[in-house]
């Protein structure tokens, strides 16, 4: 009998020990010591808009989508051959500590954006205007952390940035999350407008899309 149960425990004991090491192997590691802190990017070669209606203005959602340039320190992908001299476009070599799956940027930094509409948009603004120039830019950036050698005691190493974009360091245009919000006031007339955006990278690379948007007029929101 003792024997029986001996046999049936080191069965389980096997299993079970399996099953961990199984769990072990197949899922990535959370973080790790790594040189970069940056872990990942995001070559962008797609542009994708989302029109978010707000209640006093409206916001044009920009999504940059492509290639994920990996560091290839988890458990199952290996280093893309860029990754390296990405990193040290940014200098980002020399962080030493923990980084983890959460820390991906887009791989260039933004130079311009442009804005059109296909008609004239108020007083202003007449249709081939930049509308940029009347927007606020929200974006998530890791750049004024990684491009400043990591300050020591800058608890908020992902910086929220909300401005014109004149008004952005050039550090506050690199190495944004995955895009960036840009808010802009309703037109002067209701109806149905076509933006024409357009962003240029450093560098040279350029995306545009162009999104439909029936909007309402500014004077019936603020009423």
């Amino acid at each position: 009998m003792k024997r029986i149960v001996l046999i049936i425990l080191t069965f389980f004991s096997v299993f079970l020990f399996s099953c961990d090491e199984e769990k072990i192997c197949c899922t990535p590691e959370p973080s790790w010591i790594s040189k970069q802190y940056i872990s990942c990017y995001v070559l962008p070669d797609t542009l994708e808009p989302v029109i978010q209606k707000e209640t006093n203005s409206f916001c044009i959602a920009l999504l940059f989508n492509g290639e994920l340039i990996l560091s290839g320190e988890d458990l199952f992908y290996t280093r893309h051959p860029l990754f390296d001299s990405i990193s040290s476009l940014y200098n980002d070599n020399t962080w030493n500590r923990k980084s983890n799956y959460d820390n991906k940027a887009v791989a260039y930094t933004v130079n311009s954006i442009q804005i059109i509409s296909d008609k004239d948009f108020d007083s202003f603004c007449p249709a081939g205007n930049n509308l940029i120039e009347k927007a606020t830019v929200s974006a998530e950036s890791w750049g004024d952390f990684v491009l400043n050698g990591y300050p020591e005691g800058q608890k908020d190493y992902l910086r929220y940035i909300n401005k014109l974009f004149s008004d952005m360091s050039k550090a506050e245009r690199s190495l944004w999350r995955e895009g960036c919000r840009i808010y802009l006031p309703y037109p002067e007339q209701s109806g149905t407008y076509n933006f024409t955006i357009t962003v240029t990278f450093e560098g040279g690379k350029t995306l545009r899309n162009t999104i439909e948007a029936e909007l309402p007029s500014a004077s019936s929101i603020n009423m």
